[in-house]
């Protein structure tokens, strides 16, 4: 019985501390999405262009990003709330090389078009910071 006792409390504490590892991945993966969707939310499309992974830039010049984000975003008005709804962790998504990466769908009110849906994904550098890898908005 004491074997057992041993045995469960040592199976919560390892969950728990994965439970934290997980907790505190998502917190820095989802303050480095809000960080880049500040950019484009104020216009600075170049720079969000920058700030993004190098496959994000692998896909698409500065110039090509300025001109598709700014047809997308003008037409919607100004981002009113943005609300974090899911999360989820893939090795390899479609498209892209095998990494660490998360997805993030956010839910945002726009002074035009009302409610939208954002789709963030977000690659796992070298340095261990996240960037955006591909945004999608619908």
């Amino acid at each position: 019985m004491k074997k057992q006792f041993v045995a469960l409390i040592v199976l919560f504490f390892c969950s728990s501390v994965t439970l934290a590892d997980d907790s505190a991945t998502l917190e820095a993966v989802e303050r480095s999405a809000r960080a880049w969707l500040e950019l484009t939310d104020a216009g600075r499309y170049v720079e969000s262009w920058s700030e993004a992974s190098p496959q994000f830039k692998t896909q698409q010049s500065e110039a090509n990003w300025t001109k598709k984000i700014q047809s997308i975003r003008a037409p919607r008005g100004t981002m009113e709330a943005r609300y974090l709804a899911a999360a989820g962790y893939t090795k390899t998504p479609s498209g892209f090389s095998d990494g660490d990466y998360i997805m993030l769908q956010f839910y945002v009110t726009f002074s035009k078009s009302g409610l939208s849906r954002e789709s963030v994904t977000l690659e796992k550098q070298i340095d261990e910071t996240w960037r955006v890898a591909e945004y999608e908005i619908k």
